[in-house]
């Protein structure tokens, strides 16, 4: 008879200890560092995929500030004043021109990859500061807080005047 003998685990190299401060390892580090940069990757690559979806729209939105063109044509006797339209001229709709064979695909790619990137943003920033926040004070992550919440604020002021302002008188 055969006598079945319970298998004994092999011997295995016990885990390294822990920090008790929690402190990582270098090549614990670049491992964190690479899921953090795979799940920005990703979320800017499900952004892109987004904005190629609606690149039209997009499209369609930034153009939108630009409007009607007056055109002026020969038989006028002077341009008239910047920001002002000669009386009874013609009007007509911005049109994109496409030259090359690919610009009208590059430029819908274009549009998807910054939508891309823009959605993926918050993201990006939330892996960043998980990544490096344990490492600072609490004076430290108060600072950056209050940097992150000012950087937003004026980076919708600065869009907001791009679009409304500037781009109108273009």
């Amino acid at each position: 008879m055969t006598e079945i003998v319970p298998k004994t685990p092999a011997a295995e190299s016990p885990p390294p200890p822990r920090d008790p401060e929690g402190r990582m390892t270098f090549t614990a580090h670049l491992g964190e560092l690479r899921t953090r940069m795979i799940r920005s990757i990703i979320a800017v690559l499900v952004g892109a995929i987004v904005g190629y979806i609606f690149s039209e729209r997009i499209t369609d939105a930034l153009r939108e500030p630009l409007g009607e063109v007056a055109i002026h044509s020969a038989k006028t006797e002077a341009m008239p004043p910047v920001g002002t339209e000669a009386p009874g001229a013609p009007k007509k709709s911005v049109e994109l021109m496409v030259i090359t064979p690919f610009e009208g695909f590059m430029v819908k790619l274009k549009i998807s990859g910054y939508a891309g990137l823009l959605l993926a943003l918050p993201v990006i920033i939330w892996e960043i500061c998980a990544f490096v926040f344990p490492g600072l004070t609490a004076t430290e992550k108060r600072i950056v807080k209050i940097m992150l919440f000012g950087g937003l604020v004026l980076a919708l002021v600065g869009v907001s005047v791009a679009y409304f302002g500037i781009l109108r008188l273009a």
